[in-house]
């Protein structure tokens, strides 16, 4: 009978031999690669277009979790190697930087994978390391008050600030505080810290002329890198162990407490001289080593109106009727290729004047002393017009016009249709410049057939309160032009958002009513698919009444500010 048992129970058994439970590591390569996808992008696959303004967001995206991923195995280690680094980063300041990117450029692993290059302009400055003073001032400016430093709140803490304080106003002040018996912590650390500033910055400086040419020599191994970010420093403070910087055992334990200077901070301080030629040296190198740019972003870099850029040869005096200095036909040469190209910088978002166009346009670096010695400056805007003007294959375009008043908007304006550079425009993002009336409707006339997409904010009309010169007059030529090209799907998408101009300026509106006039342009409701007044106004979705026209009838504005 046991022996039947035992017969039975085996006969019902599953074959241990035979039964196996699929895993993640028994599925093929192809859905491996789809899943780690799925966890970079979002998708089954890569973007299949990763030339648009968003091309740097969306190759840094998720890197963290990709990067949990690849400890799980060592297959999915290596599966995950072709998504892990697609974009490169490199800071100018940083040695250890500048030979990890000439690492992965000779990785036979990730250089292949590489589709941008990110380089950091953020710097150490010669002032900074020379005077103890000049540190104490940019320390105050980095950490008095500073809310990621909570765990430094006490009466110590507060005693290095007063000590540094005391450092800046001078030798009295640090002679009264050692009298008081003050045992002059801050004084001590901050001798810590300018040694350690000053190592950093010798470091820094003996990279030398050879820097820009390494950077463009490893983006020339990597044969997808052709996108180039230039970039600000990083925003966001990186606090290290903060009770090790009283007590330090090693010098390491004070370096997050004095990091390289942003081109933000050199602004807000006012001293500094940002490295500029550097920056603009950086894609005419490139293009040199062997790569062709497809896209070149300039973001968070406040640059000045005039820039002191690009010395002429040793005693030679350029004049303005001379032919264009080298490094500008060099600049032209490397964007000839361009599909996206993107400059924000990311001035202070404050709103320009209520009554007229802002005049505080920065012409020089603050505090920079040897700008006398620079015989040429070059106005912003010339330098974007060659960017601009260079590639006839841009499809994606963001220009941030702020404290640029002319060049740039002139040009868009007076430019003949049949003449227009670029053939193939789909995305064109204006922001924070000068128009005239007519600037938008021959814009879309020399761009249709191929634009998809046009976003206009912060947008000064050069307009009057005359009914033809007028952001209401503007939508109504909107109007047109979208009804003029057919169904909704050959029209591109237009918007205007915070639009500064006739309307909006006229000393009789009260608060109210430019508060409504605004919201007519801005205010998106839940339920009405993401478009305002306007917008529905241009696309022809809404009833054929002007609503800037309406909204100064019904407010009884019609006299003093459209037809006045």
């Amino acid at each position: 009978m046991r022996e039947s048992l035992l017969k039975s129970d085996v006969e019902m058994a599953p074959n241990r031999d035979t039964a196996h439970t699929t895993t993640l590591l028994d599925l093929p390569d192809e859905l491996i690669d789809q899943i780690l996808a799925e966890v970079k992008w979002g998708a089954p696959t890569a973007p299949s277009a990763l030339d648009t303004l968003q091309f740097y967001e969306t190759l840094t995206q998720n890197t963290a979790s990709i990067q949990l991923v690849r400890l799980t195995c060592r297959r999915l280690a290596s599966r995950a190697s072709t998504v892990l680094l697609p974009v490169a980063s490199v800071s100018i300041s940083d040695p250890a930087s500048i030979n990890r990117l000439e690492q992965i450029a000779n990785h036979p692993t990730f250089a292949p994978y590489v589709k941008a290059v990110h380089v950091c302009f953020d710097f150490y400055e010669a002032e900074l390391a020379a005077d103890p003073r000049a540190l104490a001032t940019y320390l105050l400016h980095l950490w008095h008050g500073s809310t990621l430093l909570t765990g430094l709140e006490g009466p110590l803490w507060a005693r290095i600030i007063n000590d540094w304080k005391a450092v800046c106003n001078g030798e009295k002040a640090i002679q009264q505080r050692d009298s008081q018996g003050d045992n002059q912590e801050g004084v001590q650390l901050l001798s810590r810290l300018h040694l350690e500033y000053k190592r950093r910055y010798e470091a820094q400086q003996r990279l030398g002329p050879s820097l820009v040419q390494r950077i463009a020599n490893a983006m020339a191994l990597m044969p997808r890198a052709t996108r180039l970010v230039l970039d600000d420093g990083p925003a966001t403070l990186r606090v290290g162990n903060i009770p090790a910087i009283l007590t330090p055992s090693t010098q390491e334990e004070l370096e997050w407490l004095i990091p390289p200077t942003r081109w933000a901070t050199a602004f807000k301080l006012g001293r500094g001289s940002p490295p500029i030629e550097t920056l603009f040296s950086v894609p005419s190198a490139v293009h040199k080593a062997g790569v062709k740019l497809t896209g070149l972003r300039i973001h968070r870099l406040q640059l000045p109106y005039m820039l002191p850029l690009w010395r002429p040869a040793a005693n030679q005096h350029w004049e303005w009727t001379d032919p264009p200095l080298p490094e500008t036909v060099e600049l032209r040469s490397a964007c000839r290729w361009l599909r996206v190209f993107e400059f924000t910088p990311g001035y202070p978002s404050e709103r320009w004047p209520v009554a007229a166009v802002p005049t505080d346009t920065p012409s020089e670096w603050p505090g920079d002393r040897d700008s006398h010695l620079w015989p040429h400056k070059m106005g912003l805007y010339e330098v974007l017009e060659h960017i601009l003007t260079a590639s006839r294959e841009l499809t994606h375009v963001r220009v941030d016009l702020h404290k640029i008043h002319a060049g740039v908007s002139y040009h868009l304006s007076n430019k003949h249709p049949n003449s227009w550079p670029w053939p193939r425009i789909r995305v064109f993002h204006l922001e924070n410049g000068e128009l005239e009336t007519t600037t938008v409707p021959r814009f879309l006339r020399a761009t249709a057939g191929t634009l998809a997409e046009l976003h206009l904010h912060d947008m000064w009309l050069c307009s009057y309160a005359a009914r033809g010169f007028s952001w209401a007059s503007l939508l109504d030529q909107l109007r047109a032009h979208n009804g003029a090209t057919g169904t909704t799907g050959g029209r591109p998408t237009i918007r205007l958002r915070r639009p500064r101009g006739a309307e909006f300026v006229w000393l009789d509106l009260s608060d109210d009513d430019r508060a409504h006039l605004d919201s007519l342009f801005d205010h998106v409701g839940d339920d009405d698919d993401g478009l305002s007044a306007v917008d529905r106004f241009i696309q022809g979705l809404g009833g054929d009444c002007n609503p800037v026209v309406e909204a100064c009838t019904t407010r009884g504005l019609k006299k003093s500010v459209v037809w006045a």
